[in-house]
């Protein structure tokens, strides 16, 4: 019983730096016990946080716009899908590669990548546009995807709902876009991994007048937007003596077809007839029953970052300041323990020192024994 007395003493951090030091199986129990709490709190941190959900940073960051340092100052919007019966002509955000490009898509085709590009402006003219013609018994003509994260851990727990091809009833409901000019807000989230992300895109209407044709303008034949189809103002007659009179003033543009550049989601060219936008007064306002849907970029995004609970360096500082804390509780209780009751479970230590008497002649001197 004496030996495992002894061995356990030999834990005492907290002896009296006297000689011989002066341990205790108390001070001993004390310190193993501390040892054994902060290994037990290390297996129920981990244990519990591979069941419950990771903790997060967030942070609030501004939406790039078109003169951003970095180089990178689009997002993408999330993939689009057109719903309106008669289709969409989409015109990517100016500035983007494809901003000078109107893009037919039909009912139920995807709209593509490369004109889903977004960035912050405050020009209302330079928007990602959609025009529909259907606008006397329609009000929507795209709808997109939404992703919405519904576990922080590793990876990212993501629920999806793919945009909707037409006005049908799906469970759950994707959303669309009501017509007028709508803010997207965009919520990013990082996951542990580099490649994992998600992001979570909603639209707040913001106004539903219609913008005039210069939002749409390549894919109108309007004079009021720059381009015309085949329909365009008619040709001066002569005047009496052979030669053309003069020109008279612009008549409404009609169209026609021919498509006027248009091209269709697969890069082909559109074939159909190209929208008359303007009103017949030519004063910019959008037709009657054509409506734009125009998408402008808020000034800041939310960002959430996960933090990874078994990061070497996180668990490391961990233990430092749990076996710090346990430390310097179990201090206090060894010194009031060993002001109350001196000497108390105190170890007899026999500490044997062998030397020579100082003044002596070293091959005769007297050996010391204590």
């Amino acid at each position: 019983m004496g030996a495992i007395s002894k061995y356990i003493a030999g834990f005492d951090n907290w002896a009296e730096p006297v000689t011989p030091p002066r341990t205790s199986v108390f001070g001993g129990v004390v310190a193993l016990i501390s040892y054994a709490l902060v290994f037990a709190y290390l297996i129920v941190y981990l244990l519990s946080s591979n069941q419950n959900e990771y903790s997060y940073a967030t942070g609030i960051k501004p939406f790039p716009s078109i003169t951003c340092p970095e180089g990178n100052c689009e997002f993408t919007l999330p993939p689009m899908k057109c719903v309106a019966s008669s289709g969409c002509f989409v015109k990517a955000q100016s500035g983007t590669s494809k901003d000078m490009q109107c893009v037919f898509v039909a009912k139920g085709a995807a709209i593509p990548e490369s004109l889903r590009k977004i960035y912050y402006t405050g020009d209302p003219v330079e928007y990602f546009s959609v025009l529909s013609t259907d606008g006397a018994t329609e009000n929507f003509a795209v709808s997109y995807d939404l992703d919405t994260v519904t576990e922080y851990r590793d990876p990212l727990g993501i629920t999806h709902v793919e945009a909707a091809p037409d006005f049908g009833a799906y469970n759950p409901m994707p959303p669309k876009i009501y017509r007028g000019v709508s803010i997207m807000n965009m919520l990013k989230t990082v996951g542990i991994k580099t490649d994992d992300e998600a992001y979570t895109w909603t639209n707040s209407v913001t106004t539903y007048e219609q913008p005039t044709v210069q939002n749409i303008g390549p894919c109108c034949a309007s004079s009021a937007s720059g381009a015309q189809g085949t329909g365009g103002s008619p040709v001066p007659a002569p005047n009496n003596n052979g030669a053309p009179g003069p020109a008279p003033a612009p008549g409404p543009n009609t169209g026609g077809t021919g498509g006027g550049g248009i091209k269709n989601a697969d890069g082909s060219d559109f074939t159909g007839t190209q929208p008359q936008c303007d009103a017949s007064d030519n004063t910019g306002e959008l037709t009657a029953n054509y409506f734009l849907t125009s998408l402008q970029a808020a000034t800041t995004y939310t960002e959430i970052v996960l933090e990874d609970p078994f990061d070497f360096d996180l668990i490391f500082g961990l233990v430092g300041g749990w076996l710090g804390f346990v430390g310097t509780f179990a201090g206090l209780v060894i010194f009031f323990y060993k002001s109350a009751c001196p000497g108390s479970g105190e170890a007899e230590v026999e500490v044997e020192v062998t030397g020579s008497i100082a003044g002596t002649n070293p091959a005769q001197g007297t050996d010391l024994k204590l």
